[in-house]
């Protein structure tokens, strides 16, 4: 017995073939990978041949003509010549929902804090084609962030964006932090 509903039935028998490779060369936390058409930004994962080791997931930065050059996220032990490189998405893309409010996610979209999975998510792409600088929203209200000195010499407006660049140190985590903590945003994305 089928767990999907008739009418998905199809749509999963419909999916795409896996596209492989396989690891030619290591260098660092690069990866060569012979035979994998696949463009710069896809997600892949590399399978050890050797059982026990979880894949382990990159990203390609690169390619020659008959190579592709995969930049991993973690480390890179226990990968060797031959083993095989899966593609998991062409473009990258990170579900979100309302659901999302007050969890903590890594750099994929995965929850880090224990608080178990997300259901009800809606796919959107990591790297979307920007707002043409006419088209977005004009920023008109002042923002509050609980820091003085930061309200005072530099505001900042509702639906603008912030970096945050210093050397290590410094404490941009704490100031990071601490506007989190203090603002009158109803939401905010770190």
């Amino acid at each position: 017995m089928s767990l999907f509903a008739p009418e998905f039935e199809l749509v999963r028998e419909a999916l795409p073939q896996r596209v492989c490779g396989v690891v030619a060369a290591l260098r660092g936390l690069t990866v060569i990978v012979d035979a994998l058409p696949l463009p710069v930004g896809s997600l892949v994962s590399v399978e050890s041949r050797r059982g026990g080791v979880a894949p382990m997931l990159g990203e390609i930065v690169g390619f020659t003509s008959d190579q592709a050059v995969v930049m991993l996220f973690g480390h890179a032990a226990g990968i060797s010549a031959g083993d095989r490189v899966v593609g998991e998405q062409i473009s990258q893309n990170v579900g979100v929902s309302e659901r999302l409010l007050g969890r903590c996610l890594d750099g994929l979209g995965r929850p880090v804090d224990g608080l178990g999975s997300i259901a009800e998510r809606e796919p959107r792409p990591i790297n979307p084609a920007p707002i043409a600088a006419m088209r977005g929203l004009p920023i008109r209200k002042p923002l509050a962030t609980g820091v003085r000195a930061i309200d005072l010499l530099t505001t900042l407006g509702r639906g603008q964006r912030l970096g945050i660049f210093a050397g290590p140190g410094v404490g941009k985590s704490t100031l990071l932090g601490q506007i989190a903590q203090r603002t009158e945003a109803d939401v905010n994305v770190i």
